[in-house]
């Protein structure tokens, strides 16, 4: 349960901001966003009770780590998760504001939990011609272009490159974790953007592709930083996509047509037309929105990077279905 202290919300400003995050929260339905449960208000507090993530932040998990560092394997898992997340926002027209490993949380203390990113009393609604000026942020995260005044959905964008870079070594790139650095040295590092992947011994077992992920997020210039969906399509994290996705789909997962959809149809149906005869109308299909097997097709093959989850929904459903057909094309 997230609590805000009512008596502590003094102007217009500060009201706007916290209507602004409940409703934020309202708006996010994602495995790697935490979800809002219920909200109570009393004379003096609002209670944000949200889905509880009982494994703990990524900052605490990191220090955990041998060597306080998790192994490129290990980094490539969290960051495209993180990255999913981000680009899940923009496309709901939200810039996040203060990623920091803080603000990700474990689901469960497994290995392989799933993140979800928390925290959005900063974050806020944004068009895509529209600059934000607001300075706000955590110093070791904080954008180049946030500290000008004048920002936009790509500061978010850097804040994934610190992250993996702080995945990959312990340490934050420009400072401002906790170290010995001076406010106006942590700015000026930022504003330089100079990165610099040392020491030696740490990073000579990263990958190139690592490394360039990281430039290519850590770059001043926003303007010629990738957006959060091309952060998804660069080569450290699309290698990891594809080969998950090789797992879930298998190896023919360009092989869908639609003629051979519509046979398996034909003949589930056909199949099943003695039992719709004993049961006259029971057996058709409860779980499609649309009966037409084109839009189906089209949903299937635009979601194919989420084929497990959809695996999953469809082997619950009826056999006699188009879907349970789609199913077994699947494998």
């Amino acid at each position: 349960m997230k609590v805000l202290d009512l008596t502590r919300v003094k102007t217009q400003a500060q009201i706007q901001q916290l209507r602004d995050e409940i409703d934020i929260m309202c708006e996010l339905d994602h495995p790697n966003v935490v979800s809002l449960e219920e909200v109570y208000e009393t004379s003096t507090r609002v209670c944000l009770v949200e889905e509880l993530c009982a494994g703990g932040e990524l900052f605490d998990r990191l220090e955990m780590q041998p060597l306080y560092r998790y192994s490129e394997e290990q980094c490539v898992n969290i960051v495209r998760q993180i990255a999913t997340a981000v680009a899940y926002l923009h496309s709901k027209g939200i810039v996040h504001r203060d990623l920091k490993l803080e603000n990700f949380l474990f689901e469960s203390t497994a290995k392989d939990s799933q993140l979800k990113i928390i925290d959005f009393g900063l974050s806020k609604h944004f068009a895509f011609d529209e600059a934000q000026h607001d300075t706000v942020g955590t110093p070791y995260t904080v954008a180049p272009e946030v500290i000008r005044g004048k920002y936009d959905a790509k500061c978010d964008v850097w804040g994934v490159g610190v992250i993996a870079y702080m995945l990959l070594c312990g340490d934050p790139p420009f400072g401002g974790c906790g170290g010995p650095e001076e406010p106006s040295e942590i700015r000026d590092n930022i504003l330089e953007g100079r990165v610099v992947f040392g020491p030696d011994p740490i990073w000579d077992s990263v990958s190139g592709d690592a490394k360039d992920f990281i430039r290519s997020l850590l770059v001043t210039d926003q303007s010629v930083r990738p957006t959060s969906v091309e952060c998804l399509h660069l080569p450290w994290l699309k290698q990891h996509s594809a080969e998950s996705e090789d797992d879930d789909i298998g190896d023919n997962e360009d092989s869908f047509e639609k003629d051979d959809i519509k046979n398996c149809c034909d003949k589930e149906e056909n199949k099943n037309d003695g039992d719709e005869d004993n049961n006259g109308n029971n057996n058709i299909s409860q779980c499609t929105e649309s009966k037409d097997p084109d839009k189906q097709m089209k949903c299937l093959i635009s979601q194919k990077a989420n084929s497990e989850d959809i695996r999953k929904d469809l082997q619950k459903k009826e056999k006699g279905s188009i879907l349970a057909c789609l199913c077994r094309l699947l494998g």
